[in-house]
Formats: structure tokens, C-alpha cells, sequence
């Protein structure tokens, strides 16, 4: 999931004011997969993908790809959950 990550940061539209790129979960839960699925012959369920994102918020694995900080994003309207990926340097 890593490498997915840091192919988001050099595809994504950059946040307005911000300094990083927005992921949100259905993300995590569909495109993921997909990638997986194409890029390691591997199939995964969305829970797993989520269960993954999770383990590396929580082990601040994504500092090993050069992003900073990741932090929560609240869009009025709806309950999908969202994140900034933030490079400061």
C-alpha cells in the first residue's frame, strides 16, 4: 500500500492552501484493490485495505515514503471519511 500512497502523491491535484493531496476511503476501498490486483496478482477484500490504511496510520509507516503527516479531513454532507497526505519539506 505504500507504493500506492506515494503514486498518489505524484498523481493527485495538490489541497488548495494545503501541502499534500487528499485521499478518502472509497479510495482505499476500491482503487486499492484494483491496483493490487494489477500490480501483484493479489486479491484483497475492501475490509482488508482498510485494515491495512489503519496499520499504517497507526505505525506511522507512510513517513518511509517522504509524507509527513496525515491528517483527518471533515467534508460537510457526508459520512465518507478523508485524509490529507502532507509533505512539508
Amino acid at each position: 500500500m505504500l507504493e500506492w500512497l506515494k503514486h498518489k502523491m505524484t498523481t493527485h491535484e495538490p489541497i488548495p492552501k494545503g501541502a499534500g493531496v487528499r485521499v478518502a476511503s472509497h479510495e482505499f476501498e476500491s482503487d486499492f484493490p484494483s491496483y493490487a490486483k494489477l500490480y501483484w496478482g493479489v486479491t484483497l477484500l475492501p475490509s482488508t485495505a482498510s485494515r491495512l490504511w489503519r496499520q499504517i496510520r497507526s505505525d506511522e509507516q507512510y513517513k518511509d515514503i517522504g509524507i509527513d503527516d496525515v491528517r483527518s479531513l471533515y467534508t460537510q454532507g457526508t459520512k465518507e471519511k478523508s485524509w490529507a497526505l502532507m509533505k512539508i519539506s
